[in-house]
């Protein structure tokens, strides 16, 4: 994985697009990928596709935009609001952060308060610390979190807490 810059709080990177591309398969969506770059180009670009894999059981279309987004940080912070009126009102919001939650990063700030959940990967962070804490304060705003790593470790917690069971129950 590229190692953001320290003026940039999220990752410089792409990963994840496969996921998104899952997601896509199965529900109809709007996906819009903010990708920061270090060098200003004057502006944010915007890129927008749609996608539409057939579905084989049903032969059915399941359709997912794709907007992404590049430009600074400074750049990407000034469209919140464009960013926000992307979004679809029924379908729920999910905010992907490449990063530890960054509680004073102002796009940070005005998108999660607008998701339905915010993912992180805590596999990424390199100040356990304070990204605890910083997801703590989330959860007391009322803002649900998930954690991409703590999902990936479901099977060895179901399997640490089976070493516990009496042995009928194994």
């Amino acid at each position: 994985h590229p190692i953001a810059p320290p003026s940039i709080p999220y990752a410089l990177d792409a990963d994840g697009s496969g996921s998104a591309d899952e997601v896509a398969r199965q529900n109809p969506c709007r996906i819009i990928a903010l990708c920061p770059v270090t060098e200003s180009t004057g502006s944010v670009t915007a890129q927008v596709s749609v996608y539409c894999p057939v579905q084989k059981q049903s032969g059915s279309l399941i359709c997912c935009e794709y907007v992404t987004l590049k430009g600074t940080d400074a750049e990407l912070a000034t469209v919140s609001g464009f960013i926000q009126s992307l979004l679809i009102g029924d379908l729920p919001k999910f905010l992907w952060w490449k990063g530890i939650p960054d509680l004073q990063h102002e796009l940070f700030r005005k998108l999660a308060p607008a998701a339905n959940l915010v993912i992180v990967d805590s596999s990424t962070f390199d100040d356990a610390i304070t990204a605890l804490t910083n997801i703590h304060s989330l959860h007391q705003q009322g803002i649900n979190v998930s954690d991409l790593n703590w999902r990936r470790l479901a099977v060895w917690q179901e399997l640490t807490a089976e070493a516990f069971d009496p042995p009928s129950r194994r």
